[in-house]
């Protein structure tokens, strides 16, 4: 590299060094960061004597005061999500490979793919984001070369990677991204949607916060109905959100309605409401082209293995409020958008299932004719996912197959447990605690999201309750499969709500 550069030197010039070569021509180095990680020959950053100057300018001299940055949590083997440099466009599944601490600076290396698409970059770089950060900004991901990817929950637990934390990033990296649950604190007030009952908005008390997640509790309630969920999830909002919204807000248990309010309340419990810059960002009435009245085929979640005809009623926040047309809305239920649980008209068809018409439909159930006959329009095709618009494809349990799986009696306890019995040709599975006594199994459909692959837990910052006299803080699931000779069941098992959701 020498020989090169100094025969670049105009003939009759001495050159010392290139300190001294760019000072005297008023020049600047091209800054390190500018250049792929096979063309630095190792170099992590330029030497501090020389100039160099960045497209802000000389990087001595900056134009205005650094923002505060935020601490360097990067270490060698974590996964985020990077942006392609010589494709940016693409954003992929990427890792740090190498770093230099005393200048904050990390070498990005995109899994599965050869290393001369590293890049070193500094840890506040806009090219280089948190895991989730592609789903949050609805942006696709690029998963790794030749490795099965079907998401960053099952990826990081399989192999056992661990992610980049959150606060290691600037705001600007993690600009559209949801809340964390750090800035909320145990004891705070706010108003929840019932999930056994998603018309219900009422009272609640963070009763608890662990591993980023928060207990919710219904005041003047028993903790059945308690449940833990994510910051950002938008079945909790600010004291007062009802009021804006017109929504009715159910008080506290025992307390009349006509004389509720959150002023006095707040006082009488000596209590704080979270404040508002807290939750996820108010939604809009309409989700790209979804809309309140479109029709859609949805599968019952009281009953899984029917799929009917349904109509959006409501749309909040970035949610969807599913109704059966001709049912009562006691089947009704809230989703995300992008749910597999939901799905275009002429789904069934596509896949050669049956869908159930609407209550007290007379004849052959054709969705055109409907359609006409209601004067209704149906979610357009294109706002669908590719999961949503396929026929999923499932791999069956097998008796004796390890899994991670919510006490029905204890609804804030995920265990281990295994697949005792099957019916209905194995669309009902029979779950056994591992350790406990058969009291505490259960039926459940083989759908439903209060079961998980393993690793689940570890993913989502839950506590695993290990087999009944075993040590939680030294349980590990290779070491007691090979103690036992057990069988995981694999992730396709699972429906992507039960690999990914929050609990609920």
């Amino acid at each position: 590299m020498s020989v090169l550069l100094l025969s670049a030197v105009p003939t009759g010039l001495v050159f010392e060094s290139w300190k001294s070569y760019l000072q005297r021509n008023c020049c600047y180095a091209a800054p390190i960061e500018v250049f792929a990680s096979n063309q630095c020959g190792g170099m992590k950053s330029l030497p501090a004597s020389v100039p160099c100057k960045s497209s802000s300018g000389p990087a001595a001299t900056p134009a205005k005061p650094e923002a505060a940055r935020p601490p360097f949590l990067f270490e060698v083997g974590m996964r985020l999500e990077a942006k392609d440099r010589l494709n940016p466009s693409m954003v992929c599944v990427a890792s740090v490979v190498d770093l230099n601490a005393s200048q904050q600076r990390v070498e990005v290396y995109f899994d599965g793919w050869s290393a001369r698409y590293n890049y070193w970059c500094d840890a506040t770089d806009s090219d280089i984001h948190p895991v989730g950060w592609c789903r949050a900004n609805s942006r696709t991901l690029q998963p790794p070369k030749d490795t099965a990817f079907s998401s960053w929950e099952s990826y990081l637990s399989q192999n056992a990677y661990r992610a980049v934390p959150f606060k290691a990033f600037t705001s600007g990296q993690t600009a559209g991204m949801p809340p964390q649950a750090d800035n909320f604190q145990k004891g705070m007030k706010l108003e929840a949607r019932d999930r056994l009952n998603p018309h219900m908005v009422c009272v609640a008390t963070i009763a608890d916060i662990q591993n980023g997640r928060l207990l919710i509790h219904f005041d003047g309630w028993t903790v059945k109905y308690d449940y833990w969920c994510a910051p950002d999830t938008e079945d909790i909002r600010p004291v007062g959100w009802c009021d804006n919204v017109g929504c009715p807000l159910q008080p506290p248990k025992g307390q009349p309605k006509d004389s509720f309010h959150w002023n006095g309340y707040l006082a009488q419990e000596g209590a704080t409401s979270a404040p508002k810059h807290l939750f996820a960002p108010e939604g809009r009435t309409q989700i790209g082209c979804f809309m309140k009245n479109m029709k859609l085929e949805a599968k019952d979640r009281q009953n899984p293995t029917l799929t009917c005809a349904a109509s959006i009623v409501k749309v909040q926040e970035g949610r969807l409020l599913v109704h059966f047309d001709g049912w009562t809305d006691t089947y009704d239920y809230w989703c995300e958008r992008s749910s597999a649980d939901v799905h275009p008209i002429g789904w069934c068809k596509q896949n050669g299932l049956s869908i159930k018409p609407p209550k007290g439909h007379v004849g052959a159930f054709q969705w055109a004719d409907y359609l006409e006959q209601q004067n209704a329009r149906a979610v357009p095709r294109h706002l669908f996912t590719e999961e949503q618009l396929a026929m999923p494809v499932r791999r069956p349990f097998e008796v004796g197959m390890k899994l991670e799986a919510k006490d029905r009696k204890n609804p804030t306890m995920t265990c281990v447990a295994t697949v005792e019995q099957m019916r209905a040709g194995g669309e009902e599975l029979l779950i056994h605690f591992d350790g406990w006594t058969a009291k505490y199994d259960y039926w459940c459909c083989r759908d439903t999201a209060d079961i998980h692959p393993l690793g689940w837990c570890n993913m989502h910052r839950v506590k695993l309750q290990p087999p009944k006299g075993m040590n939680s803080a030294t349980f590990n699931w290779n070491q007691y499969l090979m103690d036992i000779d057990g069988m995981p069941a694999p992730d396709a098992c699972f429906t992507p709500a039960s690999r990914s959701a929050q609990r609920s």
